[in-house]
């Protein structure tokens, strides 16, 4: 006959159950770990996700990253295309066919939205005002089988982009992307420029500056800032083509190892503001690296994406083109 306490130590299935002694010395067993031994495992991890955070920042394909108020966001862009689907399309041989406009931004093709031409408009003529060096952006809906290059420089001769005489002119053409059909940069610069803003110049602006924002999102307002954000300060004299192709090619000379000695040297950095801003200071009071208070991270400013100036207003009194010459230098890319 099964006792009362045999009958309390079987379990529901007739198995058995452990006797207490044995899970008293299963739970003695089981190694604890300590206070420090768990703060430096949240100190690995954190450093280790820290870690992966740095390589993807740095090996992600990224372009110029504009501001907000610059680049257009996706409600902005579809009601740019469904007005642009509602205009007449303007072809290469209708803008060679019109007189020259009294503004140097020129959205044919309505790919840009109202705010980023106006600001455009006004860096331009502030550059225009202040150098005599001229910069026309125009868009177009269908080049119609013309060259791009030989197209901005044939506008360019047009209208007269430059000074007379001095052909200080730049014209930046945008064929948009429709469907499968491919979309279409061209840079020309006048005769007097052509030695600023050399052929393989220009192609760099388009294949490093250009084309990869527009294969990333198709945004023609953050293309055209990276392009001019290049070629507003060399139109200035403030750096030549030399120095542009020296930096580029010291960034893409640093490579994997360079970005991983990086990532270390700027770890223990990135590790202190995760620890402040998201642990409350867990790791830093430990370690008495504590900051206090100040755990604010300052803001970056924003405004620095494009070159306009505090009274770029006063671009409202620019001239109108002046007779400049082009001689059909330049290069162009698509997408």
């Amino acid at each position: 006959m099964i006792n009362k306490q045999q009958k309390n130590n079987q379990r529901k299935d007739g198995t058995p159950a452990p006797h207490p002694l044995d899970q008293s010395a299963t739970q003695a067993s089981k190694p604890k770990m300590s206070g420090k031994q768990k703060g430096c495992l949240d100190a690995v991890i954190v450093a280790v996700v820290v870690l992966a955070a740095v390589a993807i920042a740095f090996y992600k394909d990224s372009a110029p990253n504009p501001s907000a108020s610059q680049s257009s966001s996706p409600a902005t862009e579809q009601a740019t295309s469904a007005e642009s689907e509602s205009q007449e399309p303007v072809t290469a041989s209708a803008i060679l066919a019109m007189d020259a406009p009294h503004t140097l931004v020129n959205d044919f093709a309505g790919i840009l939205p109202d705010s980023t031409e106006k600001r455009m408009e006004d860096s331009l003529r502030a550059l225009s005002n202040a150098t005599s060096n001229q910069i026309t952006v125009l868009t177009v809906s269908d080049l119609e089988g013309e060259d791009p290059t030989l197209f901005a420089a044939n506008v360019g001769d047009r209208w007269g982009v430059g000074q007379k005489k001095i052909d200080n002119g730049v014209v930046i053409v945008v064929k948009p992307k429709v469907n499968s059909e491919k979309g279409q940069v061209a840079i020309a610069p006048g005769r007097g420029l052509e030695g600023a803003l050399p052929d393989v110049f220009c192609n760099r602006i388009i294949t490093d500056e250009m084309i990869p924002v527009l294969k990333k999102d198709n945004d023609y307002s953050a293309a055209l800032w990276a392009a001019l954000n290049v070629m507003m300060p060399v139109c200035r004299g403030e750096y030549t083509y030399e120095t542009y192709a020296q930096k580029k090619d010291e960034e893409d000379s640093i490579g994997l190892w360079g970005w991983l000695c990086l990532g270390l040297v700027f770890s223990p950095i990135f590790f202190l503001f995760v620890d402040i801003l998201f642990l409350d200071g867990r790791f830093t009071k430990k370690w008495g690296l504590s900051a206090g208070n100040n755990t604010g991270v300052p803001g970056s400013n924003h405004d620095n994406f494009h070159y306009s100036s505090s009274n770029s207003s006063s671009g409202s009194n620019w001239g109108g083109f002046g007779g400049g010459s082009f001689s059909g230098g330049g290069a162009s890319g698509s997408w």
